[in-house]
């Protein structure tokens, strides 16, 4: 898992590093054990819908701070940024 900014995409993340985002892993890091190897997910984890999704709410103004988002539904966006 490459963690991005916050706002940042996974486009850009990964081409930081000299990677590059493919969307049809991201559904295989779509779990809470695997977003907390990566992020802190003192919140827990949450399930919403969004192709900006799985992500880390690191914004304390948000319902859901602190927590590992993960998506039931749809098809996540390597394009997309997490607020």
């Amino acid at each position: 898992i490459v963690n991005a900014d916050p706002g940042a995409t996974c486009d850009e993340a990964c081409s930081s590093l000299g990677l590059a985002c493919d969307e049809t892993q991201l559904q295989f890091v779509n779990s809470c054990h695997h977003m907390l190897r990566a992020f802190p997910c003192e919140g827990g984890c949450g399930h919403e819908v969004g192709d900006d999704l799985p992500a880390y709410v690191h914004d304390v103004a948000m319902a859901t701070a602190g927590q590992c988002l993960l998506f039931d539904s749809g098809s996540p966006k390597c394009d997309r940024g997490h607020p």
